[in-house]
């Protein structure tokens, strides 16, 4: 879980990137809004609808495992590194969550791809 209360993107250019692919799917109305959107998903406490998970294998890019997170009532679903740094926050469709068998069973092989 994380602990910080600002879970920061990578770089400036990154969250550009995912604020337009993204954005509008998270209700987010600017690049902020979407980082502190983000920040907020990625730092909130436990509770019966969301499901976490480490990847198991580090990424060719950093070598850092990501940690993923899925509320399967919003279909939110998140990405970061480390402990404070944010790839992605996106909808993943019902479709998807449940073609994997389940929220639990989509976080358990999305930790298995490799990256």
């Amino acid at each position: 879980m994380y602990t910080d209360p600002t879970v920061p993107f990578a770089d400036p250019y990154l969250l550009q990137i995912h604020y337009v692919r993204h954005g509008h799917e998270v209700g987010a109305t600017s690049e902020a809004d979407y980082e502190r959107l983000a920040d907020a998903f990625m730092s909130q406490g436990p509770h019966p609808d969301l499901y976490d998970g480490t990847c198991l294998v580090p990424r060719a890019d950093n070598g850092m495992c990501d940690r993923l997170r899925l509320d399967n009532a919003t279909r939110w679903f998140g990405v970061a590194f480390g402990a404070l740094t944010v790839r992605t926050l996106h909808m993943k469709s019902r479709f998807k969550i449940n073609k994997r068998g389940g929220p639990r069973a989509f976080v358990d092989a999305k930790c298995l791809e490799v990256r």
